[in-house]
């Protein structure tokens, strides 16, 4: 199989500028408490703070994780403003 570029796509690819995805309900919910849970375990590596952030994730109600999910949607849509050319 032959993985070659040509090379103008990769260089009109490589100059363009990367546009970050919107970040999701549970992205949301980790950069909010990820300094909390941190300063909770010091000598806890982002590994193990990752871990204990999924399982907070995945104990909230369903009230809780709503506000995160309304959250993102309202970004998301901030985002599709911003960069309308990207989400076709």
């Amino acid at each position: 199989m032959n993985y070659c570029i040509k090379r103008e796509f990769y260089d009109e690819v490589k100059d363009k500028p990367k546009i970050p995805r919107p970040p999701n309900a549970f992205m949301l919910y980790a950069n909010e408490n990820r300094k909390k849970m941190s300063q909770l375990y010091p000598t806890e590596s982002n590994k193990d703070i990752s871990k204990r952030l999924g399982n907070g994730w995945k104990s909230l109600n369903e009230d809780e994780r709503k506000k995160f999910f309304e959250k993102a949607r309202a970004i998301g849509l901030q985002h599709k403003k911003e960069y309308p050319g990207v989400h076709e």
